[in-house]
C-alpha cells in the first residue's frame, strides 16, 4: 500500500505542485485486510500542511498537495510541507514511499525558470511528464492524448466480450445493457475533467469505440439506425454539460449551450455595452410604417396607427370615420387624411358637432312685395296678394284685365287697378259698395250707352 506521487506545476504566471502520498502501518497490515485502511482513514483526517499556503486533497489513500508561485520570485514552500508531512507519517509510525513519488511541473513560459527538484527523506523525486491519478493521466502540457489512448485501448479489449456474447445468442437489449456496463463506463471515466479541453480527433477516437460496439450488437445497421433502435445517444453528447442549466448569464442575457463550454449573448433588442446588455432603441432607425408612431419597449419596440389611420403598424390606412357618422343631423362629414371635418349644411349654424337652424328672412332675401317664411334649413319667398311671381320678383297683377286673378265687381262697376289691388265703382245712378250695385231700371237704355262709354273711358 505504499504510494508517495509529489507534482509541481506550472501556469500562467504561477507554478503549482501536487503531491499524491500514500504511507503503510508499521503494523504491517496486508493490503487486502480491513483493519488496515480503517486505521489509515482515521489517522489520516489530521494530516495537515505546515504552511497552510500549498492545497491538499485527500482521497481515500491518497493526499495531494499543490503550490502556486507567482513570477516575480516569490520563494517555495512546498519543500517545507513535503517536509512537515514526513514528519507527521513518522510520528504516526507510518513510512512514505519515496519511490512512487513524482514531481510534475506545468509551464507555458518561454523561458521556463529552473526549480529546485522536491525531496522525501533525502531521496529527489522523479520529474515526470505525464502521470496516472486516480485512474486520469495528466501531461505537463494540459492535453488527454495519453489519457485517450489508454481508455481507446481499455475499451477495445473489451468489445470481444461482445462478440463473444453475440455468437452466444444474447438479444440486442442485454448486450447494450453489457455495453455501458463494462465499455462506456470506461470511456466516459472522469469525463467532466478532461471533455472541455478534447479535440475534435480525439472526441472522434472516443466516438469510434461506441461506432464499433454498435456494429456487433446489431451487425448491417448504421450508426444513426443502431442508435436510434438501442436509444444510445452519441459519447460527446452525454459528455457535454448544458451549464445553461445553472443560468450562468446576466439580465437581458440568453444562454447558448456549446460543446464544452457555452458562451452568453444579448437577447433580440438589447446591445452589448461592456459587460452589460442594455436596451437599444429600435426606434431611432423607424421600423414602422408611414401614419404610425414607434413606442421603444424593454428589448423591442411596437408600432401603433396615428389617430385616424388603421392597420398593424407596418401599413396604416386611413380612417373613413364618416362611416360612423359622428357629425350633427343636420351637418355634413367630410373625410380628410387622418382624420374628417364637420359642417353644417346650408341653413344651419354650428360647428358641424352642434347645428341650428339660420333664419335667412332676417337677411331680407326675398324681393319687393313679397314675404319671407323661414323653414329648417332654408326658406321660402311667397308674393304678397296682389303681386304675383317667384318671390324675388313680384309684379303687380291687373286684376282688372286678369283672367286668372279675375276682380270681383258687380257688371254695374268699373274696375280700377291698383298696386296689389284693385277698386269697384258703381257706375252713376248706381249705388253700391262697387261689388253689389243697385238702381233704376227705367234708365237700362242710357245705362248701357254710358256703360259702354264707361267702360272705353276707363281703358284709356
Amino acid at each position: 500500500m505504499d504510494r508517495k506521487l509529489s507534482i509541481r506545476a506550472k501556469t500562467a504566471g504561477q507554478t503549482c505542485g501536487s503531491c499524491f502520498l500514500l504511507a503503510s502501518c508499521y503494523s504491517r497490515s496486508p493490503p487486502s485486510a480491513k483493519l488496515g485502511p480503517i486505521l489509515f482513514l482515521i489517522m489520516v483526517n489530521d494530516l495537515q500542511c505546515g504552511s497552510g499556503r500549498s492545497g491538499n486533497w485527500k482521497f481515500v489513500d491518497d493526499v495531494t498537495i499543490s503550490e502556486g508561485l507567482l513570477r516575480n520570485g516569490e520563494p517555495s514552500v512546498i519543500q517545507s510541507d513535503l517536509t512537515s508531512i514526513a514528519t507527521w507519517a513518522s510520528n504516526n509510525l507510518m513510512k512514505l514511499n519515496t519511490k512512487k513519488c513524482k514531481e510534475m511541473q506545468i509551464c507555458f513560459f518561454r523561458n521556463k525558470p529552473e526549480l529546485p527538484h522536491l525531496c522525501v527523506e533525502d531521496q529527489i523525486l522523479e520529474c515526470v511528464s505525464s502521470h496516472k491519478v486516480l485512474g486520469l493521466i495528466i501531461q505537463d502540457n494540459l492535453k488527454w492524448n495519453e489519457h485517450i489512448s489508454m481508455i481507446v485501448t481499455k475499451a477495445s479489449k473489451r468489445l470481444h466480450i461482445l462478440r463473444v456474447l453475440r455468437r452466444g445468442g444474447i438479444p440486442p437489449h442485454d448486450l447494450i445493457t453489457i455495453y455501458y456496463a463494462l465499455i462506456r463506463s470506461t470511456l466516459e471515466y472522469c469525463c467532466t475533467v478532461w471533455h472541455c479541453g478534447l479535440p475534435m480527433y480525439l472526441s472522434e477516437q472516443v466516438e469510434k469505440i461506441q461506432k464499433r460496439a454498435l456494429r456487433i450488437i446489431l451487425p448491417g445497421r448504421s450508426y444513426g439506425e443502431a442508435q436510434e433502435m438501442l436509444q444510445c445517444p452519441r459519447l460527446d453528447i452525454r459528455r457535454d454539460v448544458d451549464e445553461c442549466l445553472e443560468s450562468p448569464c446576466g439580465n437581458n442575457e440568453m444562454c447558448n449551450n456549446t460543446e464544452g463550454s457555452y458562451n452568453c449573448s444579448c437577447k433580440e433588442g438589447f446591445g452589448r455595452d461592456g459587460f452589460r446588455c442594455l436596451d437599444q432603441d429600435e426606434c431611432q432607425n423607424n421600423p414602422c410604417g408611414n401614419n404610425a408612431t414607434c413606442n421603444n419597449t424593454q428589448g423591442s419596440y411596437n408600432c401603433l396607427c396615428n389617430e385616424g389611420f388603421e392597420g398593424n403598424g407596418s401599413q396604416c390606412l386611413d380612417t373613413d370615420e364618416c362611416q360612423k357618422s359622428p357629425c350633427h343631423d343636420d351637418a355634413t362629414c367630410n373625410n380628410t387624411e387622418g382624420s374628417y371635418a364637420c359642417s353644417c349644411n346650408r341653413g344651419f349654424n354650428g360647428n358641424g358637432s352642434n347645428c341650428s337652424d339660420r333664419d335667412e328672412c332676417q337677411e331680407s332675401p326675398c324681393g319687393e312685395n313679397a314675404i319671407c317664411t323661414n323653414t329648417a334649413g332654408s326658406y321660402t319667398c311667397s308674393c304678397n296678394e296682389g303681386f304675383e311671381g317667384d318671390g324675388i320678383k313680384c309684379p303687380d297683377i291687373d286684376e282688372c284685365i286678369s283672367d286668372t286673378h279675375r276682380h270681383s265687381c258687380s257688371e254695374y262697376a268699373i274696375c280700377t287697378n291698383k298696386i296689389g289691388s284693385y277698386m269697384c265703382t258703381c257706375y252713376r245712378n248706381f249705388t253700391g259698395n262697387g261689388t253689389v250695385c243697385t238702381g233704376t231700371t227705367d234708365m237700362s237704355s242710357y245705362l248701357t250707352v254710358y256703360i259702354l262709354i264707361e267702360r272705353i273711358s276707363s281703358a284709356f
